[in-house]
């Protein structure tokens, strides 16, 4: 009997580990984007699966699919990443140090289409749990989207028959942060109000 409850309590232990290991990755979708205010250099990447891009390749990119510029077709100045010919990158997650913060990892997901998967260790994210409108082939928009890393080392991109654009970029401000600063705007608006106030009726 005592064997049995601890074979149990092994099995139940099992179980659980397996079903955290297959959580999709935690994630939040900052909304469309075109990343145009991140200016980070991209890692390098090896071919011949995929590239390196700065603006809109129009084709000429080098890979069968050439995909979308997350940083718009009017931009030639900042860098991106394609992945095509159903090709996989991994990347060491301490050379991403500009894009995280706070254990978030940053980047503009171009153009998600549904072979598109992120690995961090043995934790997966496709569009499919972006949401019903991120989920579609061909999506026009790109998105910005923070990933929590929870220790891992390493992340992989990988694509099974079309593309994945992506471009790593800077931290976005957390809400408390973006209220401080709202705050700290209104403070100053304040002081300037109250000082053109005693000014005016100093003169008058």
């Amino acid at each position: 009997m005592k064997y049995s409850l601890y074979a149990a309590a092994f099995a139940a232990i099992l179980g659980f580990s397996g079903s955290a290991n297959a959580a999709p990755i935690p994630f939040t979708n900052y909304g469309a984007s075109d990343g145009i205010t991140a200016n980070l250099a991209q890692p390098a990447v090896p071919g011949p699966n995929a590239v390196n891009w700065v603006g809109q390749p129009n084709g000429t990119c080098g890979l069968s699919n050439c995909g979308w510029n997350p940083f718009g077709t009017s931009d030639a100045t900042h860098n991106w990443i394609n992945i095509g010919n159903a090709g996989s990158l991994t990347f060491d997650l301490g050379l991403l140090a500009n894009s995280i913060k706070d254990n978030v990892l940053y980047l503009i997901w171009g153009s998600p289409n549904g072979d598109n998967t992120i690995t961090l260790g043995d934790d997966t994210l496709t569009t499919a749990g972006l949401g019903a409108t991120v989920n579609q082939q061909n999506n026009p928009a790109g998105y910005l989207i923070g990933l929590q890393l929870n220790g891992a080392n390493e992340i992989t991109f990988s694509t099974s028959e079309t593309a994945f654009e992506f471009a790593f970029t800077a931290p976005v401000p957390e809400p408390s942060t973006w209220a401080m600063m709202i705050l700290g705007f209104a403070g100053v608006g304040f002081l300037a109000y109250r000082r053109r106030q005693s000014t005016a009726m100093s003169e008058a």
